[in-house]
């Protein structure tokens, strides 16, 4: 995943309980053109704030990135750390919120349903609930983002519910992240609503928002031609 390519390189962070297999529609859009980086050390540590600075110094020197769902409140703490390194930022599926009491509540049930049943099971519904379609994912595919889930197991889902749960609201330090910013959101995310995409866009100094129509949290895979293509258009402009 290392062309020759005078782009910077493509730093991609992904979603809880979730890997680089997450980002492959996106790997396999840009890797011909340019470097594409998936930090993979952090998946387990205690705080977002801790991700953040463990995934800081393994960063370029000057860079674009994309944060999706977690991975953006990964960017909210990354961002003060790194900000004269990065060109340009991508928000996708995700929130500036502290979670609320309902969020907290819904990631308590998600974490003693895979006490009771197992992480793959809940899981297999998790996938199909950020879908409009299921029927646009490749079932190999979704095989391989379970096997990860699995791989990463209980305690690391223990770790991000709780780093998650912990995480201050970031939406006063948005004006402060001034590189060009283009914030995706889904028309039918249940996990971040398209409200929380567009609240972000507005209190950011140079953003511009897209809304996939036909997704839903998983937008990057069952749309991956329209969202790849957002993203390409806003790197190259």
């Amino acid at each position: 995943m290392t062309p020759a390519s005078t782009s910077p390189p493509l730093v991609l962070i992904p979603g809880a309980m979730a890997t680089l297999v997450a980002w492959r529609y996106q790997i396999s859009a840009f890797c011909t053109s340019r470097e594409v980086i998936v930090p993979d050390q952090h998946f387990a540590l205690e705080t977002i704030q801790a991700m953040a600075q463990d995934i800081a110094p393994r960063l370029p020197p000057f860079f674009d990135l994309v944060g999706w769902s977690m991975g953006g409140y990964i960017v909210f703490e990354l961002y003060p750390l790194v900000r004269e390194r990065i060109r340009k930022l991508i928000l996708m599926c995700t929130t500036a919120r502290a979670d609320s009491a309902e969020t907290r509540h819904r990631r308590g049930e998600l974490l003693r349903s895979v006490e009771a049943e197992g992480i793959r099971s809940v899981y297999e519904r998790q996938i199909d609930c950020n879908l409009v379609n299921r029927a646009l994912l490749d079932t190999d595919f979704r095989e391989q983002v379970l096997t990860e889930t699995e791989r990463l197991g209980e305690r690391t889902l223990r770790r991000q519910i709780e780093a998650m749960t912990r995480r201050h609201d970031s939406r006063k330090s948005l004006g402060q992240m001034t590189c060009p910013t283009l914030v995706i959101a889904a028309r039918h995310d249940t996990v971040t609503p398209v409200e929380c995409s567009l609240e972000m866009a507005s209190l950011l100094p140079s953003a511009i928002c897209h809304i996939v129509e036909l997704a839903g949290h998983g937008a990057p895979w069952e749309r991956s031609d329209e969202v790849n293509g957002v993203i390409g258009r806003f790197l190259e402009s």
